[in-house]
């Protein structure tokens, strides 16, 4: 577990969660209120409420040319299909990242993705052991992807539609990225620091 619980306050916004989050590298803070817990807000919490805003930082994304492409993570971490459960959540933990593509023999292209979820909801409850089970057991499958030129929202609606965090991102039918449901939002924060930074530096909630 996280010791100490990383908390945000009550009374602080939804961007001051945003940066908290980016910064200590979690999806989740207790927000206190009065000195007490008063609830938990996870990242997916910030996606949907910025995702749902008609105007704001996200709005903001469809005047930039080909967003996704601003976006999205063009170095794109693999895992065999052979490999075990336990190497790809090695891997993710060494590289900070909550998904791997999973890919086949020589000449077959990506055969699905690997999450971070997989291995808590797919495995660990049916005691699957990580050391023995391949990941392709336990992967998505087929690879959902989406068109470079497509918008912020598509993206998002994409991944409620077919139940998923992750885009493979294509140009001219070329996978050239992947994209999470984090990234959609990692943008705001980027763009957000300086405030958040200089509210800090005035003895702000930083």
């Amino acid at each position: 577990m996280t010791v100490p619980p990383l908390t945000v306050g009550a009374e602080q916004s939804v961007l001051d969660a945003n940066q908290l989050m980016e910064q200590h590298r979690v999806r989740h803070l207790c927000v206190t209120e009065n000195g007490l817990i008063a609830g938990v807000i996870s990242a997916r919490d910030l996606e949907r409420y910025f995702l749902s805003q008609t105007s704001g930082p996200v709005s903001e994304l469809d005047d930039v040319h080909r967003p996704l492409g601003v976006l999205m993570r063009r170095q794109i971490e693999t895992i065999g299909e052979r490999e075990t459960m336990l190497e790809a959540a090695r891997r993710m933990a060494e590289l900070h990242i909550g998904a791997l593509m999973v890919t086949g023999g020589s000449g077959k292209g990506p055969l699905g993705i690997v999450t971070e979820s997989n291995l808590v909801r797919d495995a660990l409850p049916y005691s699957l052991n990580p050391r023995d089970v391949p990941v392709s057991t336990i992967m998505n499958q087929p690879v959902i992807t989406i068109d470079i030129n497509r918008t912020v929202h598509d993206a998002n609606d994409l991944m409620a539609e077919r139940g998923v965090r992750h885009l493979v991102v294509t140009e001219h039918g070329t996978i050239v990225g992947i994209l999470s449901a984090r990234d959609l939002i990692r943008m705001i924060s980027i763009r957000d620091r300086p405030r958040f930074l200089q509210e800090g530096s005035k003895g702000g909630k930083a």
